[in-house]
């Protein structure tokens, strides 16, 4: 799909690489004015989930250096996406293990999620779903941690909670959409260590 789709692939691909693009004629994520150009993608110099389109423009700036070519440079952002989303996969693999699924019941599910048409279609194109995807798995993973220590051990891990408001403040940054997600599992930690 990532090399034999076209550009622009559904879900706002063409979205993501212009602002990719704005952000690779640009060393800060911050904007004292709105970029030239930027009308078509929004207010893009106060937008929240400005955190992916960041960081994909230094290996865009990287491929654009290398070749010209459109096909190439997509295809190559769409490996980079394809890349994060397999590591995602790989942490929630990790995350249903950690919380005593049998590996039957893991790859069952894995493999259920995986052959939902629209999953491999989004993970292959350039999109911030793909980054969102590993670190909700990673935000996840030290909430089950943290979670398993008060359960087992009555003590609150201030390391992992550290990480684990960092990892979803940047996820939030990623998709500001992640943050009632994220504030329901800081209630449901709360619950946990005081209820």
């Amino acid at each position: 799909l990532a090399v034999s789709g076209r550009y622009p692939m559904p879900f706002d691909e063409d979205f993501h690489i212009g602002i990719i693009r704005l952000y690779a004629n640009h060393m800060s994520p911050f904007w004292q004015t709105p970029p030239d150009g930027s009308e078509v993608f929004g207010i893009v110099s106060r937008d929240p989930s400005y955190l992916y389109h960041f960081l994909m423009s230094f290996p865009y700036r990287l491929i654009v250096a290398i070749t010209d070519n459109l096909q190439s440079q997509i295809v190559a952002l769409r490996f980079i996406n394809i890349t994060l989303f397999a590591y995602g996969i790989y942490l929630f693999r990790a995350l249903l293990r950690n919380i005593g699924s049998s590996r039957a019941l893991t790859n069952s599910v894995l493999a259920v999620f995986i052959l939902i048409p629209v999953v491999p279609l989004l993970a292959s194109q350039i999109n911030y779903d793909n980054l969102m995807f590993p670190l909700v798995a990673l935000t996840l993973i030290l909430a089950s941690r943290i979670i398993n220590r008060i359960e087992k051990l009555n003590e609150f891990d201030l390391i992992d909670f550290i990480l684990l408001i960092s990892i979803g403040a940047y996820t939030s940054l990623v998709k500001f959409a992640y943050l009632p997600i994220f504030l329901a599992l800081l209630i449901y930690l709360a619950r946990c260590k005081y209820g």
